[in-house]
């Protein structure tokens, strides 16, 4: 759909000067609603305190409704806070009067709003943490469109929905300097904040024990952190909403599916290359078009690394047999298969011919996979640029070309390689050759692809570069971005644990299953394998929208 972000160094700025031009007022509100919501944990510790600790603290059942409505209060004033420095935000002209006159129009939408995420929230989080997270990302803008648009609580959360399709990878990346500043302001409380409260408490602040000291200090230090976060939230949803409704530049020629295109009229080309955004939502559309053949011919190119590890697994297993079966055990046990050979001449040559045959199977699958490697170079070509081929289709007319364009794709591997034993040489022959199969499969150039290749990207190796390595990069930056994401909102998860163990006694289902290697280790292992069934054949959509956007631009 050719949207994109702004670059991250932009939002910054953007999010910088926000804060300088609105601190006061975003702080007042943000200092508010942090102490009523903390505040709200002293009633409910009282009362889970008394629950299963009566004798710490004397009975305060007959104040259980005073509590209840105290609870209720706060509740009611940190949500409104809330609403007021959304309100702030969106309206940069309105001051604090004006930002409460709108808060209480949008209050009990807010609220319901409120509840609403806290529920899908907390259900994500009584399934191993994980979908809570998802959760919070999947509707992470829902209270701004919320005020910002005038919407309905459903209809902020359709749109916000709405907002992130196509947009999911830039988003998560966007995430990444939330999940860090949460991180550090996390152990800033840890392991310095945490102590001078406890210090500031324990000597009595002005004069008097109070439970409401340490929510009043603790929020008036950690508000600052909560208006950074609010101005950075708001200006990535501006971004996100200007990208949809805005004229974008789109990588040229790239086919777009019909009913997709937005309402806007599209920036015409320009000599410069399309922003990453815009490959990633251009190939995206050709990624769900030619799913299922991209993810047959990706198939394909694991079979001789399937060959290969059976052959071997298949030696190792008779090897181990033989072993088994000649009773041949300890330091010396090779000095006695030696000499069980040397008496039984037929056992020896049945044992030289499966060795052969083991050599002969592994040279075999070894110009098998090399084989289908330039095939398939080339019939990922055709099945990305010709939507009416099947990938049958597209691996004959690859074959049919296998003699002349393995000359070529040899040469450019070769230099590649030889030119990243000076790492210099090697990075720039990267960007030059790195359209070579487009080159020859697409324009008819076989002898000189690899030179037409590097004509093109003259003038923007840079530009080629970044886009390569950014392409190159993609599942390893997702993948830490999920992970810090993840990391950044273990807390909240661990809180939530802690208020669920206290009034039920149980622990939250699969609560301390994260907490295993071997939960990391499945994750981790289905994120390689999501990036090796499904990433590989978008690469090569990628790939083939750069050599678009080059040529086009050239």
């Amino acid at each position: 759909m050719g949207r994109s972000l702004s670059p991250l160094g932009t939002t910054l700025k953007r999010t910088a000067i926000r804060i300088f031009k609105r601190f006061l007022t975003l702080y007042f509100f943000s200092f508010l609603s942090l102490f009523f919501l903390m505040a709200i944990g002293i009633f409910t510790s009282m009362i889970g305190i008394n629950m299963f600790f009566p004798e710490a603290i004397p009975p305060v059942q007959h104040m259980l409704p005073i509590m209840l409505t105290g609870i209720a209060a706060f509740l009611f004033i940190s949500l409104f806070c809330q609403a007021a420095l959304i309100s702030a935000l969106v309206n940069e002209k309105a001051g604090l009067a004006n930002s409460l006159a709108i808060a209480s129009r949008k209050f009990f939408s807010y609220s319901a709003l409120f509840l609403v995420l806290s529920v899908l929230i907390w259900g994500g989080f009584m399934f191993m943490y994980i979908p809570g997270a998802i959760v919070l990302v999947l509707f992470s803008f829902s209270p701004i469109i919320l005020i910002s648009e005038n919407e309905s609580v459903l209809g902020a959360m359709r749109k916000n929905i709405r907002y992130l399709s196509g947009m999911w990878i830039p988003l998560l990346l966007r995430f990444v300097p939330v999940a860090l500043f949460m991180i550090a302001a996390l152990f800033l409380y840890a392991y310095g904040g945490s102590y001078i409260l406890y210090n500031l408490y324990n000597t009595r602040m002005l004069g008097t024990e109070n439970a409401f000291l340490f929510p009043l200090t603790a929020s008036a230090i950690f508000s600052p952190f909560i208006v950074i976060l609010a101005v950075y939230a708001f200006t990535v949803y501006e971004d996100l909403r200007n990208a949809r409704e805005g004229a974008v530049r789109r990588p040229a020629e790239v086919p777009v599916p019909a009913g997709s295109q937005p309402a806007a009229v599209v920036a015409p080309a320009a000599a410069g290359l399309a922003p990453l955004g815009s490959y990633l939502n251009a190939s995206w559309a050709i990624y769900r078009r030619r799913f299922g053949t991209l993810m047959l011919l990706n198939f394909i190119s694991y079979i001789p690394h399937i060959l290969h590890l059976g052959v071997l697994l298949a030696g190792l297993f008779l090897w181990i047999r033989l072993i088994d079966n000649l009773g041949i055990k300890g330091d010396f046990g090779m000095l006695w298969l030696a000499m069980i050979l040397n008496a039984s001449p037929t056992l020896m040559y049945i044992l030289i011919g499966a060795c052969i045959l083991f050599i002969l199977l592994h040279l075999a699958v070894a110009v098998t996979g090399f084989y289908l490697y330039i095939v398939l170079e080339l019939a990922f070509v055709y099945a990305v640029a010709d939507e009416n081929i099947s990938a049958f289709g597209a691996l004959r007319k690859a074959k049919s070309r296998f003699s002349r364009f393995v000359w070529v794709q040899l040469y450019t591997d070769l230099t590649i390689s030889m030119g990243f034993a000076l790492l210099i040489p090697g990075i720039a022959f990267t960007a030059w050759y790195s359209l070579t199969p487009f080159v020859f499969a697409l324009e008819g150039e076989e002898t000189v692809a690899f030179r037409k290749s590097r004509q093109y990207v003259a003038g923007r190796l840079f530009a080629v570069l970044k886009r390569l390595y950014s392409i190159a990069l993609l599942p390893a930056m997702t993948a830490a971005a999920v992970l810090l994401i993840i990391t950044a909102f273990l807390p909240f998860y661990w809180i939530s644990g802690m208020f669920y163990w206290i009034f039920s006694g149980r622990n939250l289902p699969g609560m301390l299953l994260i907490y295993s290697a071997f939960f990391w280790e499945y994750f981790l292992t289905a994120l390689a394998l999501g990036t090796a069934l499904f990433y590989v054949p978008f690469q090569k959509v990628l790939l083939f929208v750069l050599y678009k956007d080059v040529t086009a631009s050239s």
